[in-house]
């Protein structure tokens, strides 16, 4: 055979007990009735398994009403949801200092006598600080975990948070919004990275897709406590509008502090920490079948990632690293080839 068959075609390539089989949806009753009598080899061995075996339960419980099968995704570990609000609500704190400063700014610039560029400016500079923020987080996420991430946003955010709503100058003001913005730029790129190496990898999407939601919900409340406190005399408006931002940030350190938000399994592995970093992954998935197996995972893709970046510093590039990893695989496709039944011998 050739050598790039296998990698062209990987089902053929594998052996005949692992090659996926189609499903039936909604077979009508009548077809089930007369299974015995019209129904081909192929469609008995199906349902009776390839020896004849009778089909496991696993595999009956995918079944319902007129032999109708669905995949049914693995139910979802309750003790991974707290870990997954805790890194939404770090997002819903950065989305919610970008909303509320849309109904702050005018206020403060009738209160405080502002001309229009220093209220761009001050509205500019969360976006312009928090570019550094974001480069902060990833020193601080591989040097001291997630956790200390997690708390070293939250408390720059409330620090800033406290320093604009007792702010008396312009001066006061900026030191404000330029630690509002180092906290937002840390917390930006840690809750979704956070939430996929905790998530299973069969949910990882939806679960990760929860970080920008928060966010929006964050800039829809920050929308709406603008308009609920629009009414208050002057001076005491946009300080109250800020002041609610204090919120999500102290509810945030005091889930950390808590343990609510466990440090990532990755970053354990990383520094050697195993027994740490299974003990969670037994908390986060129920299970210490699961969860070895997703340590074994781990410590497999840090290897990988440890010699792809071996063979990039060493000069062999990128896309030479990827290409010998492209023709291994292809040498074990081709290794099941022979060993397989094929139907061309």
């Amino acid at each position: 055979q050739a050598a790039w068959l296998p990698a062209l075609c990987p089902v053929l390539s594998t052996p005949n007990t692992a090659r996926p089989r189609m499903m039936r949806i909604g077979r009508p009753a009548s077809v089930a009735e007369g299974a015995n009598g019209g129904m081909c080899g192929d469609e008995s061995e199906d349902e009776n398994g390839e020896n004849g075996e009778k089909p496991s339960e696993e595999s009956q419980s995918h079944k319902t009403d007129g032999d109708t099968l669905t995949a049914v995704a693995p139910r979802l570990p309750w003790a991974i949801f707290l870990p997954v609000a805790c890194a939404s609500l770090n997002s819903c704190n950065d989305g919610f200092d970008i909303g509320v400063s849309t109904s702050v700014g005018g206020l403060l610039q009738e209160d405080l006598g502002l001309s229009d560029v220093q209220l761009e400016f001050w509205m500019g500079s969360l976006n312009l600080v928090a570019i550094v923020g974001v480069l902060l987080a990833g020193f601080l996420a591989d040097r001291f975990g997630r956790q200390v991430t997690f708390s070293a946003s939250a408390a720059l955010c409330l620090a800033g948070v406290v320093a604009m709503v007792a702010a008396r100058s312009y001066a006061a003001l900026m030191v404000g919004r330029a630690l509002v913005g180092l906290g937002v730029g840390c917390g930006m790129p840690i809750s979704p990275a956070y939430i996929a190496e905790i998530a299973p990898a069969e949910r990882r999407g939806g679960l990760v897709a929860c970080s920008e939601i928060a966010t929006n919900v964050g800039i829809l409340l920050g929308f709406v406590a603008g308009y609920l406190l629009q009414g208050l005399p002057a001076g005491y408006d946009w300080r109250c509008m800020l002041a609610i931002g204090i919120i999500p940030p102290v509810i945030l350190l005091l889930l950390v502090l808590a343990g609510a938000a466990p440090e990532s399994p990755r970053w354990l592995v990383q520094r050697g920490k195993m027994e740490h970093a299974r003990a969670v992954l037994v908390h986060l998935q129920g299970s210490e079948q699961n969860a070895d197996h997703i340590l074994v995972e781990i410590q497999g893709s840090i290897e990988r990632d440890a010699l792809l970046n071996k063979s990039v510093t060493s000069g062999k590039g990128l896309c030479l690293a990827r290409l010998q990893s492209s023709v291994s695989l292809a040498a074990k496709r081709q290794q099941q080839l022979v060993q397989s039944t094929w139907p061309f011998q």
